[in-house]
């Protein structure tokens, strides 16, 4: 209830904690209040602030940032605790996380994992693997629907 606002107006939404944008924001704001701090991220931007992306942050954390780790480690478990909520309320068998921001390394998927368990019952055992199709996933939805269309037009022909 006390999180960002996110576009939809309300706040707190996952979206607004951890997606690609809303990191970049965290991280130029914990760069600005924290001017010593994140200096592989900075000079992966050339102290541009605007230039920072989810992406970069990613690769800034990867290479050891401290700065970037932190904003990073928080978009987890943000995320992760959404993630808890959903299996908690709907029980699943896995969790599918496709996106940018999910190719951020084996440390993000292994807070978001922690965080999910942390805010599920104990009994609940679920996968929360990435998306096979990762970026491609629209474009292998949209031939699927247009070959299903395909198929429904030529019964009707």
């Amino acid at each position: 209830p006390r999180g960002p606002v996110c576009v939809c107006g309300r706040s707190g939404c996952v979206e607004a904690m951890a997606c690609g944008p809303a990191i970049a924001r965290n991280a130029c704001s914990r760069l600005i209040t924290e001017p010593n701090a994140g200096e592989k991220l900075r000079a992966l931007v050339g102290d541009d602030l605007n230039a920072i992306t989810g992406a970069i942050v990613a690769q800034a954390a990867k290479a050891g940032d401290g700065l970037a780790q932190r904003v990073m480690d928080d978009a987890a478990r943000a995320l992760g605790f959404g993630i808890g909520t959903v299996i908690t309320l709907m029980n699943p068998e896995r969790i599918v996380i496709g996106g940018g921001i999910s190719k951020a390394g084996e440390r993000w998927w292994q807070v978001v994992r922690e965080s999910a368990r942390a805010n599920t019952l104990p009994q609940m055992r679920v996968d929360i693997v990435p998306a096979t199709f990762s970026d491609d996933a629209p474009l292998w939805g949209a031939i699927a629907l247009a070959q299903t269309l395909r198929v429904k037009a030529e019964r009707f022909a």
